[in-house]
């Protein structure tokens, strides 16, 4: 009887694993998939720990974020700016008056050119044609072309809408 066969014997005796599983000398691939089993176990215990962190850290964040905006209104936050309805309609100034207008009503700061366009960007107006992330829009005239519009061009109307005209 050679050693797999004792190995084997005195496991179905003792009701051990079969020594094609014992992790030892004589049967190193054994070895190699116990270790492979267990590097997936550890990776798995890992990555559950790293969600359960991230989702604690998430419910922790939107917990301070409820508590500070009880806590403080946040008009205080921001400087106010005012905002005055368009004298000419062009071809955007209706969507971005109405940007402006949701922005004053919940007591945000002033939006920026690129705030508008990220604001386009995920609730287009039929007005506009194309966005152009970090570069502005196109959009249609009151003759149905289309027309580009950048960033400066978005901020100097944003500025418009908001600063005191003088005649």
């Amino acid at each position: 009887m050679d050693l797999h066969e004792r190995i084997e014997a005195e496991s179905r005796k003792n009701k051990l694993f079969s020594a094609k599983e014992i992790p030892n000398i004589t049967n190193p691939v054994a070895g190699h998939d116990h270790q492979r089993r267990r590097n997936q176990q550890d990776a798995i215990e890992t990555a559950r720990q790293e969600e359960f962190a991230r989702l604690e850290a998430r419910d922790e964040y939107e917990a301070l974020k409820r508590d500070s905006s009880e806590a403080q209104p946040i008009e205080s936050n921001f400087p106010s700016w005012e905002l005055y309805k368009p004298l000419r309609d062009g071809s955007y100034t209706e969507p971005l008056y109405n940007v402006l207008s949701d922005a004053k009503n919940k007591g945000l700061p002033r939006p920026t050119a690129r705030d508008v366009v990220a604001i386009f960007g995920a609730n287009k107006p039929p007005e506009i044609a194309v966005i152009n992330p970090g570069q502005g829009f196109n959009c249609y005239t009151n003759e149905g072309n289309l027309k580009a519009v950048s960033l400066k061009a978005i901020q100097a109307a944003i500025v418009r809408m908001t600063t005191i005209r003088s005649r």
